[in-house]
């Protein structure tokens, strides 16, 4: 007859930790988008650092990639020409990938970084502003004023949200573009 005691406690413990231990990886990895979690829950990311030249375009008339998630894209587009006291464009586009969609409740601003030389009529755009603002995409046209010609830095920060039925992830994203101004 087996008895109960200290090894067999100890057997249980055991059992019991690695137990724990896998249904904390499955929480871990569904939190990180490795699995499913059980309902909508909000995560924060921290910025993802742009591969050196991206973020970036010439008023060539190339989308410009900026910062990327396994989740969600977020694109700088020129809208040339840009010319020296004429106001000029360029848009912000994120979109959501993977399952992923743009959180249509969620308060999403584009703030305008200041930049010597060049005007902006807003300094932040929100989801009014937006060009389209759907499920698939928001598109934000940014408009500006350069005093004179030159190439110029423009951009800011994008603080969006992007979901699919599981959870949905709050990011904060620093966006560039450079222009040519003639």
């Amino acid at each position: 007859m087996l008895q109960y005691g200290s090894t067999m406690k100890m057997r249980v413990s055991r059992s019991r930790m690695a137990c724990l231990a896998a249904v904390v990886g499955a929480v871990v990895s569904a939190c990180t988008g490795g699995g499913t979690s059980a309902g909508p829950q909000p995560e924060t990311s921290a910025p993802e650092k742009a591969p050196p030249g991206a973020g970036s375009a010439k008023a060539t008339g190339d989308a410009a990639p900026a910062p990327t998630g396994p989740n969600w894209e977020i694109a700088t587009l020129p809208q040339p020409p840009y010319t020296a006291g004429a106001e000029g464009r360029f848009d912000v586009r994120l979109t959501g990938r993977n399952g992923y969609h743009v959180n249509q409740e969620y308060p999403i601003e584009l703030t305008i970084r200041p930049v010597d030389g060049v005007s902006f009529p807003k300094s932040s755009l929100r989801r009014a502003d937006a060009s389209a603002f759907e499920e698939a995409k928001a598109v934000f046209p940014v408009a500006f004023t350069a005093q004179s010609a030159g190439r110029r830095e423009l951009g800011g920060e994008l603080a969006f949200s992007v979901c699919n039925p599981q959870n949905c992830l709050l990011e904060r994203q620093p966006l560039t573009i450079a222009v040519d101004v003639q």
